[in-house]
C-alpha cells in the first residue's frame, strides 16, 4: 500500500500505531452510528490521551487519525465522517475551497484547539473532500480566515502484492 503525499508544511501529523491493514480491518467493522463508532474508537484507542483534554479533542485526535489512513472501505469511512458530525464545532464551508493543483474540494471546519490546545483562538482545520466520492484528499490549517499550512494527496494506490506497485510505477 502507498500513497504520495505533498506536504506544503511539516504540521503535528499523529504516529500510526497500527498496521495499514489493522486500519482497514478495523475501519470495516464500525457500526453505522456515530455514538457507536465513537465507543468503538474509545476502546481501540489509537491516540494516545494528551493531559488536559477533554472527551471531544480525544474522540477529534481518534477519528482525525482515522481520516489520514491510506485504505478506508467506504463503510468505515462514512462511520467516521457520523461520528466527526458528533464534535462540537464542526460545520460545512458553504463553498467549495481550492486546494493544491487548483482542483476543488467540500470543506468540514473545526476549530483549531481540536488539533493543537496550543492553537490561537481564531483558528480552524479543515478536512477537504473529494465532491464526488467523499474521500479526504486534504486537510488545511488556518489562523484568521488566512492559510497556514496545508496537505493534498496528489494520488493514492492500494497494492495487495509488492509486485502490482513496481508494475505500476514501471507502467
Amino acid at each position: 500500500m502507498t500513497s504520495r503525499v505533498v506536504r506544503e508544511s511539516t504540521g503535528d501529523w499523529l504516529p500510526q500505531s497500527r498496521s495499514p491493514k489493522q486500519v482497514n480491518d478495523f475501519l470495516a467493522t464500525l457500526p453505522a452510528d456515530g455514538e457507536g463508532t465513537l465507543k468503538s474508537l474509545r476502546e481501540w484507542n489509537a491516540v494516545p490521551d494528551a493531559d488536559g483534554t477533554d472527551q471531544a479533542e480525544r474522540d477529534y485526535a481518534e477519528i482525525a487519525a482515522l481520516l489520514e489512513a491510506d485504505a478506508q472501505p467506504v463503510k468505515g469511512l462514512a462511520s467516521l465522517y457520523r461520528a466527526l458530525a458528533t464534535v462540537p464545532g464542526g460545520t460545512v464551508v458553504d463553498h467549495q475551497v481550492e486546494y493544491g493543483y487548483g482542483k476543488r474540494a467540500v470543506a468540514l471546519s473545526y476549530p483549531g484547539r481540536l488539533d493543537s490546545p496550543n492553537a490561537p483562538e481564531n483558528a480552524t482545520t479543515e478536512w477537504l473532500l473529494d465532491p464526488e466520492t467523499y474521500r479526504v484528499v486534504g486537510r488545511r490549517s488556518l489562523v484568521g480566515g488566512e492559510l497556514r499550512s496545508s496537505v493534498s494527496v496528489v494520488t493514492r494506490v492500494v497494492v495487495h502484492e509488492e509486485s502490482e506497485e513496481g508494475a505500476r510505477r514501471s507502467g
